[in-house]
């Protein structure tokens, strides 16, 4: 990911994706086996505190920053 908003739209792809729709598959496969749980997502371009928590809304997918 390289930006949260790709948690509510899988399907935006940034300019390094260089196969947009394989990158998308990619995220929603990830977002789903994570959601939910208390896996913690460590996102490298994503700001302080970077850390946090995917939960499912529909077909899209909520990013949750670990504040603690």
């Amino acid at each position: 990911m390289h930006h949260v908003i790709q948690c509510r739209e899988p399907e935006w792809s940034a300019k390094p994706d260089w196969d947009p729709r394989q990158s998308a598959i990619s995220r929603r496969k990830v977002f789903a086996s994570v959601a939910g749980t208390d896996t913690l997502i460590l996102p490298v371009h994503f700001p302080a505190p970077t850390a946090g928590l995917i939960t499912a809304d529909g077909d899209r997918f909520d990013y949750r920053f670990k504040r603690d």
